[in-house]
């Protein structure tokens, strides 16, 4: 059967844009981390950097993945770095338990936050719908992935649009005042943030499967850039507003709804972020569950439903103890940091020379 236009085009940029979005991006921890140190203008030019660059990655990813028929992350990276792939897996599963961390430690004080239940009640809550959502498999999580992104769009724009219209002298003020900056920081910030990013990827490879064509790979990804990083790029807009100040706050979008003055849409939002944290989360286990999978098939197991709950609650439990341990801030400067350049190493740089060369030798399957 063939998919509609918007599974070949549209969904993946979504599907993208969930998975990228939540913990530090959400949060506006890793925007201001990564793109407001020097001003404004500096981060809106960084984060164009890493825009094309997601662009550029995930139409070569999404092809590589449709020919290959690499759908889980330990088939596209066998295909792709060969017996190297094993330093990518290291690092892959570092990040996610980096990642995740991240994740549930916004999402523990959001539910905290919205509830004033024990952080850790919540917390645990925040495992238990992972664990349920996963157990259903990928439809389920496409479909939530996909669906919801309307709705968190919706939010951010709301959230922009109510920014503009009380603080945009603010905003306005700060874009004309902007320092001058130094260019090349700039781009090795942009390139940093692109890279460590560019790992989540690998966990919407499924999106790959409804590519009927090389023209469906290349439009798909290259639409993802944009629609992933545009409500980033409004958002970092809205929390200029506050700058240099908001910089030192562990959840800059927190502040900033607090700066509002808005109650019921504080409570709204909140709830918006919770349940992308929910969706994100999802997308990075579900990967890890498909790699699983995938290694069942191959000894003749079988990698039920209960099996995929069970790898995300323990998955997610580990991640629990990381983020208390840690905490937030230290978890997108040192971890993120050190895991972009792997990341650049292992996946931004051979996918753009060897993977490319590797597609352009099956042009049969690439017109297929």
């Amino acid at each position: 059967m063939r998919s509609s236009w918007f599974s070949r085009y549209i969904l993946p940029g979504l599907v993208l844009k969930a998975a990228i979005i939540g913990g530090g991006y959400l949060s506006g921890r890793e925007l201001e981390q990564y793109f407001a140190g020097q001003g404004p203008l500096a981060g809106l030019l960084g984060m164009g950097i890493a825009m094309v660059i997601w662009s550029c990655v995930y139409a070569a990813t999404l092809e590589f993945a449709r020919v290959h028929r690499s759908y889980e992350y330990r088939t596209f990276f066998r295909k792709l770095l060969g017996p190297g792939w094993i330093l990518f897996e290291i690092a892959y599963v570092a990040m996610i338990l980096t990642a995740l961390s991240v994740f549930v430690s916004v999402a523990g004080n959001t539910f905290h936050d919205l509830t004033g239940l024990a952080l850790f009640a919540c917390e645990a809550a925040f495992m238990a719908a992972v664990a349920v959502l996963l157990f259903f498999g990928t439809r389920l999580v496409e479909t939530f992935l996909s669906v919801w992104s309307f709705a968190l769009y919706a939010t951010f724009a709301a959230l922009v649009i109510l920014t503009f219209a009380l603080y945009g002298d603010e905003i306005a003020k700060h874009v004309r005042m902007a320092p001058s900056f130094d260019l090349s920081v700039v781009v090795v910030q942009g390139v940093k943030y692109a890279g460590y990013n560019i790992s989540v990827m690998t966990a919407v490879l499924f999106c790959a499967r409804h590519m009927e064509n090389r023209t469906d790979a290349i439009v798909g990804g290259l639409l993802g850039g944009p629609l992933a990083m545009l409500p980033g790029i409004f958002f970092f807009l809205a929390l200029s507003a506050f700058d240099p100040g908001i910089r030192a706050q562990p959840v800059p979008a927190e502040y900033l709804l607090t700066r509002l003055n808005a109650p019921w849409f504080r409570v709204l939002f909140l709830a918006v972020m919770a349940i992308t944290l929910l969706g994100t989360c999802c997308a990075l286990v579900h990967a890890v569950n498909e790699r699983l999978a995938q290694a069942s098939r191959a000894a003749e197991r079988n990698f039920n439903r209960p099996a995929r709950a069970a790898v995300a609650a323990v998955i997610m439990l580990v991640s629990v103890l990381i983020a208390d341990k840690v905490g937030l801030v230290a978890l997108v400067d040192r971890g993120y940091g050190v895991l972009a350049w792997v990341f650049i190493a292992t996946f931004m740089i051979p996918i753009l020379t060897y993977g490319i060369y590797k597609i352009a030798r099956l042009p049969q399957l690439a017109l297929g």
